[in-house]
């Protein structure tokens, strides 16, 4: 739950910001309680609202290889310049500093040259067991980017992946995105790119199952 800084002050409800925008008109006559909305006291003109977080992204897959070795091709610059990125396309550059506090780079290109840049941002690290950052667009130079086909993509996700033992000596990994301080804007576009997130999740998925074939033989 995520709950917005009481105010007190005009009687007249003011807008608030507080993952969404809620938009009241008055205040009430007389004191009101509505848990599903918040509550006012018309002694101080003092009012609370309660509001549900917007739900992250999950998507979890099951795949045939230790977790050592699955936690090794997330975290090491050769192994991830194999797998990571969308179905046609191919990695140009990767540049990673694997600590708290350090990053990934790295460049993609696809179809007709088109090339897109991404950086991780490492916020924690339990070496065989999770990984969390912050994943955004990035430049060429590593700058902060933008979504080249959705500009009002949120600048940050957060990001957490893990990694947990499966049967027949397999991993799970389970992946997390929200967005982190996003505008409205930005969360209903992720909001919106729920189905289109799980088929490039899906897609670089498979990718990674092929070069687990391979690296294991």
């Amino acid at each position: 739950m995520q709950r917005c800084q009481s105010v007190k002050g005009d009687p007249l409800w003011p807008n608030f910001r507080c993952g969404r925008l809620f938009d009241f008109p008055t205040a009430p006559e007389s004191g009101w309680n509505d848990a599903s909305r918040g509550s006012f006291s018309n002694a101080n003109y003092e009012m609370e609202i309660v509001m549900t977080a917007l739900a992250p992204f999950v998507i979890s897959r099951v795949f045939r290889a230790p977790r050592q070795v699955l936690f090794e091709v997330y975290t090491k610059p050769e192994h991830l310049a194999q797998w990571l990125s969308p179905d046609g396309f191919h990695n140009i550059h990767t540049d990673m500093d694997f600590r708290v506090g350090g990053r990934y780079h790295y460049g993609i290109e696809g179809p007709n040259g088109m090339q897109m840049w991404g950086k991780q941002e490492y916020l924690e690290i339990v070496p065989g067991e999770r990984l969390v950052h912050l994943q955004s667009f990035s430049t060429p130079e590593g700058g902060l980017g933008a979504h080249p086909m959705a500009p009002t993509w949120p600048k940050y996700m957060h990001a957490t992946t893990t990694f947990e033992d499966a049967s027949d000596e397999g991993t799970r990994v389970t992946i997390s995105w929200v967005p982190h301080e996003s505008d409205d804007i930005g969360c209903q576009t992720f909001d919106m790119a729920r189905p289109g997130m799980e088929v490039g999740f899906s897609g670089t998925f498979v990718k990674l199952d092929a070069y687990l074939l391979k690296l294991l033989g």
